[in-house]
């Protein structure tokens, strides 16, 4: 079965951030790279046949061993291109660029990029500013005990242990639990339980946070090459990433995020042994 990497792109700094972004993931995943453009709405074959020649020029320099395709489409919106173009490749993650201009850069500001989050049927992964110059290093998981900080756990463990790097399990607290004060039984159980799981196949490390997430994932996310989100859930990181506060985990983060929304999965077993 062929997995895909869907990389939502305009020839521009931002685009090559997103195409840099999605090669490094289908490397790790040995997935095929969708490089989309979205076209303007009247969907005119010479605007469209522009774009294209653009995202190639943008490609052109990519290592032969990425199986790639570049393609334009048109929609309504950005948002509904980029949506109904994942469902078509079954695609196992959607890449944007933090920063894009133009249509696309529309789309991805404001409630727009909570909305595609919420309604992608796969992983959404976003490129900050610089990423085609950035080198790999750790992935980060931000886990908060709920079942899709377990589902983006077994993402960050497949991507560090195919990538062979660190991995940072993120343990988030309740703001309300005093900072320095020991874990309860039960919590510490549960995050040396996840830490073990993750040393299985992956070099890990634990870091307890302490305090509002957003803060302290954007502080921490300077030394990350990758934070890894689940949302949607019960646990005090999810419902922090709720809305405006989930945009503001991806505008302030130093590094490339990837939101694993609710009833995302991934099926790793059958990708590239």
């Amino acid at each position: 079965m062929t997995h895909t990497i869907l990389v939502g792109a305009r020839p521009d700094a931002a685009g090559r951030d997103a195409l840099a972004l999605g090669v490094d993931l289908a490397r790790l995943l040995g997935a095929q790279v969708d490089v989309v453009g979205v076209g303007p709405p009247d969907g005119r074959l010479p605007r469209r046949s522009a774009l294209v020649g653009r995202l190639e020029e943008l490609c052109a320099d990519l290592p032969a061993d990425v199986g790639l395709s570049v393609d334009a489409v048109t929609g309504p919106s950005v948002l509904e291109a980029l949506h109904d173009r994942a469902v078509r490749d079954r695609a196992d993650v959607l890449v944007v660029g933090a920063s894009h201009r133009g249509a696309t850069g529309r789309a991805l500001r404001g409630d727009l990029l909570a909305e595609l989050l919420h309604r992608a049927p796969c992983a959404l992964a976003v490129a900050p500013p610089g990423q085609a110059t950035r080198q790999a290093a750790t992935v980060g998981l931000a886990w908060d005990g709920s079942a899709e900080a377990d589902a983006a756990l077994e993402w960050a463990i497949e991507l560090a242990g195919r990538g062979e790097r660190r991995l940072r399990v993120l343990g988030v607290l309740e703001p309300r639990h005093p900072e320095g004060r020991p874990l309860e039984p039960e919590a510490r159980r549960r995050l040396d339980a996840v830490r073990e799981t993750a040393a299985r196949r992956a070099h890990t490390e634990l870091q307890v946070l302490w305090g509002e997430p957003v803060a302290l994932l954007a502080g921490v996310s300077r030394d990350l090459g990758l934070l890894v989100l689940g949302s949607h859930a019960p646990g005090a990181l999810s419902r922090a990433l709720h809305g405006s506060v989930s945009i503001e985990v991806v505008r302030r983060a130093a590094c490339a995020v990837l939101l694993v929304a609710h009833g995302v999965r991934a099926p790793f077993a059958a990708l590239a042994p």
